[in-house]
């Protein structure tokens, strides 16, 4: 517990020094910070679901046409399977798509091996190679995922720790969930 709560003082910290970047014209496209506009991250992840669908339906003509079998069966249980978690992926990613939010730098590829700790602190970050402007939802989807999984109650911890330094509001925390659910 005492090394999520630094890690996601650490990732608030970050966040708030980025909000205030001000970007030279050659870096704007990938490190400028805007006030209105929808996370990129959600488009991207809708574009992959989307081919995804198309090679489900790709794969399930292909299956079809092979004699019936256990495997064939099977394979048409985990395409349905993968074609329903695809669409619930994409209606909670739908839900925040069109949804303006306050963008700027962020690492969008932190989670727990990218964090160095001398005991319970956080003494480095590193990798920044994914870095782009973004919603700062897709840094804490990340990293909270990579360290607690689907533990509900350290979710908890790591939101209202976050959220002591950078409030977040009920449409920002959709947008970690979307973004959660879709990584």
């Amino acid at each position: 517990s005492e090394r999520l709560r630094a890690a996601m003082q650490t990732l608030a910290q970050w966040h708030l020094a980025a909000e205030r970047y001000h970007s030279d014209v050659e870096s704007a496209e990938w490190f400028a910070c805007h006030p209105r506009q929808s996370s990129p991250a959600v488009r991207e992840r809708l574009q992959i679901l989307d081919r995804l669908e198309r090679r489900i339906a790709v794969m399930e003509a292909a299956i079809s046409g092979s004699p019936s079998s256990p495997i064939r069966d099977l394979a048409h249980r985990i395409l349905h399977f993968v074609r329903h978690g695809r669409g619930m992926v994409a209606a909670r990613l739908e839900a925040v798509r069109d949804r303006e939010f306050r963008l700027h730098p962020c690492l969008r590829d932190v989670w727990h091996d990218h964090l160095l700790f001398t005991e319970d602190k956080v003494t480095g970050v590193i990798d920044p190679s994914a870095c782009r402007s973004d919603h700062v939802a897709c840094d804490l989807s990340r990293l909270i995922g990579s360290l607690v999984r689907n533990d509900v109650d350290q979710w908890d911890l790591a939101l209202a720790e976050y959220q002591r330094y950078r409030p977040l509001t009920v449409v920002e925390l959709q947008l970690v969930d979307a973004l959660d659910r879709s990584g």
